[in-house]
């Protein structure tokens, strides 16, 4: 009795530890579910979700394949087994007493099957894979996603189910049935699906958050050029959205408490910084005593208190227990780096300056630091964190604004909007004029001798500056840092040469081609400063290369996906700690290193909506992942 007792021990040990002779324990239950296959974790969810109870006591048949009707009562089951909101039936083929004929209803009301015709819907047939990531992607709504097709047998057009499979593959959904195939005739097997519905449950956020609510507000910050909601342009064509949506009032409607900040359209990341804060902190501009020396322009700005023209950007307090998500577009990337790095470190050059001229009044306290906890994320869109070479490329920024300007203020039409856009330049004497068309404020700026000044996003875009600007800016451990950039570039193997797509926005063609052909080393000096207080700059030189070549029509990739900077004279890069992922949502992103989503499909506009040649679906689609990272991170 003794002995059998300990038999029976070790044997439970032995089977408890799976070392007993192809003994061990199966997932779900089934025998021909290993533990380790792809589809383990998936069939156990499903089972414990009731979606499937295998085709045995204890099979689950994983390389059968699925009929329309299974696939369909699997997702029925998967969404909660719904009532329909529709019962007529439309299809002689489905029987009122099929386990499948509640599920079809259902389906059919929610729209994502019409059936094989009018009148059937073919219960008994194979599922493809098409079909079945189809069902399941209109099943969310048909949510829209642009990405790069990595399949060779899905085409980029005219297919039922290209946007669908994409949309799967972006999300880690679907990784196809190799690097460059979808196989979308294959039948779909039982794993295959069970897989498809548990990732989506475990990896698209958009079947769990109902709400793009954060813990903090979100401020975005518009880049070269733009505007924000100070502006009067703002309401007629929204710099974030421009003329394919409105991306902040589609946020707010799906919860997000989000504001539109308005800063200089040409002024220094600096400026825009101090710009920044009085409009978040509700406060006088203090562009610092000794910086407006050096600039030799004035020290105050506009007064967002709320006593005159303007009042605070944001209705609650800003501060270490209330922070802010910031999300920058273009140059509102450098802004964005700019204002944490004073926030952090404050400035040692105002402190002097404030001690040495107490007759000056009080600093700012934006530059007296120690206020790093008041960011919670940063987030850069297309941001030219290392410069730009269409400076180069293209033969001077004077030149460059004069064609941008004109050719946006002929396409959106400015001309029955005279006045309401302002290039914010009363710390430089320069005041709005009533009634002056963009074109003409431009024009009138850029003859003022602004430049000479050398504080503004001219000199800050240019490579040689962004290095100096990078070595002072340091990654802050406890905030999250997400870059997103893109291409529409593209390299041509007959001509050995990268060269602007057919999807690039017209505007930016001609830029975008120079660009891809540049090949050269930067100036190395630089000049700072105004009349007696100017000075010049050394910084090592950096030769660009066929590398910087591929962009996005304004920035090169190699400067939009992360900031580096020089260590030393002889030009030693250093990078920003960062990490690349594969999915468009990183729901465990770390701090203080960035985390670089995949290369978009996109222009430099179409991170704002664009102008004209853009889906606004899409264009929100692509917040809402911006939003969930922010959320997921815990912003």
């Amino acid at each position: 009795m003794k002995t059998k007792r300990i038999f029976s021990f070790v044997l439970t040990l032995l089977l408890a530890m799976g070392l007993f002779g192809g003994m061990a324990f199966a997932a779900g239950g089934f025998a021909d579910v290993p533990d380790g296959a792809y589809y383990a974790d998936a069939v156990q969810w499903a089972v414990e979700k009731k979606i499937t109870n295998g085709t045995g006591p204890n099979t689950f048949s994983p390389d059968a394949t699925c009929t329309r009707a299974e696939m369909v009562t699997f997702l029925w089951r998967a969404s909660g087994s719904p009532t329909p909101k529709d019962a007529k039936n439309p299809f002689t083929d489905v029987s009122p007493s099929a386990y499948y004929y509640t599920p079809v209803l259902w389906a059919v009301s929610e729209g994502i099957t019409n059936g094989t015709s009018a009148t059937t819907f073919s219960p008994d047939k194979t599922v493809s894979r098409a079909e079945a990531v189809t069902f399941i992607w209109r099943d969310d709504k048909c949510p829209p996603y642009v990405d790069v097709n990595p399949y060779q047998d899905v085409p980029n057009a005219g297919a039922f189910y290209t946007t669908a499979v994409l949309w799967a593959n972006a999300y880690g959904i679907t990784n196809g049935t190799s690097a460059t195939t979808f196989s979308p005739n294959d039948p779909c097997t039982r794993a295959q699906i069970v897989t498809f519905l548990w990732r989506i449950q475990e990896f698209y956020p958009g079947s769990e958050l109902t709400s793009l609510k954060t813990n903090y507000p979100v401020i975005l910050v518009h880049g070269l050029l733009g505007w924000g909601s100070y502006d009067d342009l703002n309401p007629y064509i929204p710099y974030w959205g421009m003329t394919a949506c409105d991306v902040v009032d589609h946020l707010r409607t799906c919860g997000a408490d989000v504001y539109a900040a308005s800063v200089g359209p040409i002024s220094s990341a600096w400026d825009r910084a101090c710009e920044l804060y009085a409009q978040l902190k509700g406060t006088v501009t203090d562009y610092g005593a000794a910086h407006a020396k050096l600039h030799g322009h004035d020290r105050f700005g506009r007064d967002y208190s709320g006593k005159g023209q303007f009042s605070k950007l944001i209705p609650g307090p800003w501060d270490s227990q209330h922070p802010v998500n910031l999300v920058g577009h273009s140059f509102g990337g450098a802004t964005s780096r700019t204002l944490l790095d004073l926030l952090v470190d404050g400035s040692a050059e105002e402190q002097a300056y404030m001690k040495a001229h107490p007759e000056e009044g009080a600093i700012s306290p934006l530059f007296t630091g120690g206020k790093g906890d008041w960011v919670y994320s940063l987030t850069a869109l297309a941001a030219p964190s290392n410069g730009t070479t269409f400076i180069e490329a293209n033969h001077g920024f004077t030149d460059f604004v004069e064609d941008l300007t004109r050719e946006l203020g002929r396409i959106i039409g400015l001309t029955p909007f005279k006045g309401i856009y302002d290039l914010q330049l009363e710390h430089f004497g320069i005041q709005p004029v009533p009634g002056a068309s963009l074109q003409e404020t431009i024009r009138r700026v850029w003859s003022s001798g602004f430049d000479e000044h050398h504080d503004s996003a001219y000199q800050d875009l240019t490579i040689d500056r962004s290095m100096l600007i990078n070595q002072d800016i340091e990654m802050q451990p406890n905030v999250y840092y997400f870059s997103y950039y893109g291409c529409r570039t593209e390299y041509q193997a007959a001509t050995d040469k990268w060269v602007p797509n057919n999807r690039l926005q017209i505007l930016a063609y001609p830029f975008s081609y120079n660009m891809c052909q540049y090949i050269g080393d930067t100036a190395g000096t630089f000049v700072r400063g105004y009349g007696d207080e100017s000075y010049t700059v050394t910084v090592p030189k950096t030769h660009c290369d066929r590398s910087w070549q591929p962009n996005d029509g304004l920035v090169n990739v190699v400067s939009g996906r992360w900031p580096y900077h020089f260590a030393d004279s002889i030009g030693t890069i250093v990078e920003d700690a960062h990490r690349e992922v594969t999915t468009p949502i990183e729901r465990n992103a770390p701090q203080g290193i960035w985390t670089v989503f995949p290369e978009r499909p996109y222009d430099h506009l179409t991170f704002m909506g664009s102008i004209f040649n853009e889906n606004g679906k899409e264009v929100n689609a692509f917040y809402h992942d911006v939003f969930y990272n922010i959320i997921f991170c815990g912003g």
